[in-house]
């Protein structure tokens, strides 16, 4: 965990760590149990609510109690799939 956070300070934030995909859903989707499918995941696994400062010149791990998580839903419409995850993905930010 020490090498990726040096190499993540030397490289900058990147994509490396983002694992984006889609789902096609046939029928209603019960939005409040996805999400709460998520904060469980989220709160049963402390390596999703993991970030690194720096203390005395070296990286520590801070696990957070609680993290602000939402999920981001998108009609597909038109747009292709594509250009739809490649507009989602954003940098992975180890802080």
């Amino acid at each position: 965990q020490r090498r990726l956070y040096i190499l993540n300070k030397i490289e900058g934030s990147g994509v490396s760590y983002n694992m984006p995909f889609a789902m096609k859903i046939k029928g209603d989707l019960d939005v409040h149990q996805l999400e709460k499918a998520f904060h469980k995941l989220i709160e049963r696994h402390e390596a999703l609510r993991t970030s690194f400062v720096m203390v005395d010149g070296e990286p520590v791990q801070k696990i957070e109690k609680e993290i602000d998580f939402q999920v981001t839903y998108r009609e597909m419409g038109t747009h292709k799939l594509d250009d739809m995850i490649n507009g989602f993905v954003k940098p992975f930010d180890l802080e």
